[in-house]
């Protein structure tokens, strides 16, 4: 079957919806395939969960959350970015922002698997602080 067009121009309107149709497709699933890549697992077990209430909860966190909220309408998402192992016996919980495209981290803490201690994470210097040293040195996100 072949379609006729009287006008040329019918055609090339024509082809040219269909170009941007499947262009917005094509963005649609980049988009989603992008943000299932990066979705951030809520915690599974009740020893992840026990980790990100506990960080939920310090004073700095509630405060900046609530800060956060009030300025943007939305909270902050607390998520595990990294389980214990065996050689690292701690939780790190991430206190993140949702960029659509992106998270951006404002905070690690890490919660010590048994005695449940947290501590601050310190990416440039690769360590983990005491909270209250962190605390006395004044950083904020």
């Amino acid at each position: 079957m072949r379609a006729e067009f009287e006008n040329p121009a019918d055609f090339l309107y024509i082809v040219s919806k269909v170009k941007s149709t499947m262009k917005s497709i094509l963005t649609l699933l980049f988009l989603a395939f992008s943000l299932a890549a990066m979705a951030q697992d809520a915690p599974e077990t009740p020893q992840e969960k026990k980790a990100v209430d506990l960080v939920a909860h310090l004073p700095e966190v509630v405060r900046f959350n609530k800060y956060f909220i009030k300025k943007f309408g939305r909270p902050l998402i607390m998520a595990i970015d990294k389980d214990p192992t065996a050689a690292n016996p701690f939780y790190t919980v991430a206190i993140e922002e949702d960029m659509v495209d992106h998270y951006f981290t404002y905070w690690w803490f890490c919660v010590n698997e048994k005695t449940k201690a947290i501590s601050y994470y310190d990416v440039i210097n690769d360590k983990k602080v005491p909270l209250e040293v962190w605390r006395k040195s004044g950083r904020k996100p």
